[in-house]
């Protein structure tokens, strides 16, 4: 999926040293909502990912990989949840992550694979909040110290 800025592929085995490097950050660990760095390999990453995300693609812009995004607790035709992650600091706020979220989107209402998206954020994450608001999403209801938005996709007729 392509848009002419940024590109969502398949994830790859290459792709993990980066994210686990990322795992490691104090800063994205608390806007993902963890509180502690992720401690394992490498590979043990790759496997968890493999496991937790049905769907997972490598976020690229300018031909750099700088974060992902991906579906988990998929309940097909009716919802799943939804990761995004802008990993490089100096690709944040320059819209990567909206245009992301939309070819995301877009494929989802093609294929009619889900009618619901569901994020969960943190309440201090205050950008976070932002963000998928500015996306159509919506606060519903808290959960475990995290808030739960979720927006409904539209099909095509």
């Amino acid at each position: 999926m392509n848009d002419g800025r940024v590109r969502l592929r398949p994830l790859r085995i290459s792709d993990i040293p980066f994210m686990h490097k990322q795992l490691r950050d104090k800063d994205i660990l608390k806007a993902i909502g963890l509180t502690r760095p992720f401690t394992g390999s490498w590979f043990h990453l790759w496997w968890r990912l493999r496991k937790t995300l049905i769907f997972r693609y490598a976020i690229e812009a300018d031909s750099r990989l700088i974060g992902f995004i991906g579906l988990h607790r998929l309940m097909p035709g009716i919802s799943a949840e939804l990761t995004l992650l802008i990993a490089d600091e100096k690709s944040r706020r320059l819209g990567h992550g909206a245009r992301a979220f939309t070819l995301l989107a877009q494929n989802l209402e093609k294929y009619s694979s889900t009618r619901k998206l569901i994020v969960r954020v943190r309440p201090d994450n205050e950008a976070a909040c932002s963000f998928w608001e500015k996306m159509g999403f919506e606060m519903r209801y808290d959960e475990y110290g995290m808030h739960v938005m979720s927006a409904e996709l539209k099909f095509p007729d």
